[in-house]
């Protein structure tokens, strides 16, 4: 007879992880905000510069006059 299941530690690991890498994210973005220098992603399968001084607002405007061209 099989005993009960209990919660397994993996689910405790990720947890912890995605905090970690949300909490080091917000760090880099301040970090990159206070040097004045761009923070990079992933997109769409390529690596972007972003400025992380634009609010989503004004970023969403610099997008849009890019894609016009």
């Amino acid at each position: 007879m099989k005993g009960k299941r209990t919660k397994s530690k993996p689910d405790d690991f990720t947890t912890g992880v995605g905090r970690a890498l949300r909490s080091a994210a917000k760090e880099a973005q301040k970090i990159a905000r206070m040097h004045n220098t761009p923070l990079y992603y992933w997109e769409n399968g390529k690596v972007v510069a972003r400025k992380p001084w634009l609010s989503k607002s004004a970023r969403a405007k610099v997008f849009a006059r890019k894609n016009k061209v």
